[in-house]
């Protein structure tokens, strides 16, 4: 899934998007500003259920509700900006919606985070509550309002460090599960100077599914069952009566697959007069990841089609590289170097 299937779509550079680094925030870029050349871009990205609900979410129904979570995890993308073809300009504006219709990386499938999370709640409470028996007992006629307030509680700094832990301790665990998301796109433009052609980007798919090489069982129980827990199984009504053990591969590997169908004006030839040729582009590629959130090696092959008039072109990549990544558990950035068997493409550097 790119990062803003509205800018991709309509030929913007995905650069110019700024992602929420998590999913209650609202950020908008406008790039192109400082280099001198081309026209502003912008871009925006934001998941609605957090802005018209004012950030609140409900973990009960997050937990028990997957068709509720599907919506907390859907993000609208607006792009705007002018596209340069050949020496013509098109003023471009895209929007696109996309979601993650299922993931076992979500935490809430994690039995062992939850029960870590618990035991921080429970400590940083008891702690709170000794504060409180501490304080001196006002004397009869005295005031009895206590000076232990809510706020002591939120700056426990154990419980942040042992919260953090619990995520890092987890976290190795939970990168490479399964996962399925769906975007969509549209785009909508016009030549900004000569003929003043209207050019129509037609509509976009995005499929990505990622497997974790999980088994069938463990799939069952967290797709099948909101309530199911993925590292342990229920046995006679108990929430984690035995644990599940990971493999080798559910440790270290993950197969990705992605697909992508648009139809419209993908790849436009505007020293042409009349009218604009519509074009149906179709990429489909996998890729094998075995590693960690740190480090992992790849193999990786796509195909894609373009086609429409009298354009019929076809592309074959391969690579095999390997990614390197920060120790950060939140917002961090990868990058992968390898090698392209493309003819023209050499050695690349991908931002993952």
């Amino acid at each position: 899934m790119p990062a803003s299937p509205a800018a991709v779509h309509v030929g913007l550079t995905a650069e110019s998007v700024l992602m929420p680094r998590n999913r209650r925030e609202f950020e908008a870029g406008l790039s192109n500003v400082f280099k001198g050349t081309g026209k502003p871009t912008g871009t925006l990205e934001f998941a609605p259920y957090y802005i018209f609900r004012g950030g609140k979410l409900p973990f009960a129904r997050y937990r028990s509700d997957g068709s509720f979570r599907t919506l907390t995890k859907t993000t609208l993308g607006i792009a705007t900006g002018t596209r340069k073809i050949g020496d013509a300009e098109i003023s471009a504006t895209g929007l696109s919606l996309s979601t993650v219709l299922a993931d076992l990386g979500d935490p809430i499938y994690s039995h062992a985070l939850q029960a870590c999370i618990n035991d921080v709640q429970a400590g940083m409470l008891e702690r709170a509550r000794a504060r409180e028996a501490a304080e001196p007992q006002p004397l009869p006629g005295e005031d009895s309002t206590s000076p232990f307030e809510r706020k002591d509680e939120i700056q426990d700094e154990q419980a942040s460090a042992d919260y953090k832990a619990c995520i890092a301790q987890r976290e190795p665990q939970l990168w490479n599960r399964s996962r399925l998301s769906l975007g969509l796109a549209t785009g909508r433009g016009r030549e900004a100077a000569g003929l003043g052609r209207r050019v129509d980007f037609g509509n976009g798919l995005w499929i990505s599914a990622q497997y974790g090489f999980e088994g069938l069982a463990a799939l069952k129980r967290t797709l099948l069952s909101d309530s199911g827990y993925y590292d342990c199984v229920r046995v006679a009504g108990a929430k984690c009566a035995k644990r599940h053990e990971p493999t080798r591969w559910e440790r270290h590997a993950m197969l990705t697959l992605h697909a992508r169908r648009t139809s419209g004006a993908a790849d436009l030839d505007l020293s042409q007069p009349g009218e604009l040729p519509e074009l149906t582009s179709t990429l489909v590629g996998a890729r094998l990841t075995y590693g960690s959130t740190r480090r992992a090696v790849f193999l990786e092959a796509s195909r894609s089609s373009l086609k429409g008039g009298a354009i019929d072109k076809r592309t074959e990549q391969r690579a095999l590289g390997a990614s390197f990544g920060s120790r950060r558990t939140c917002g961090s950035t990868r990058s992968a170097v390898g090698a392209s068997s493309s003819p023209t493409a050499g050695w690349r550097t991908w931002s993952i």
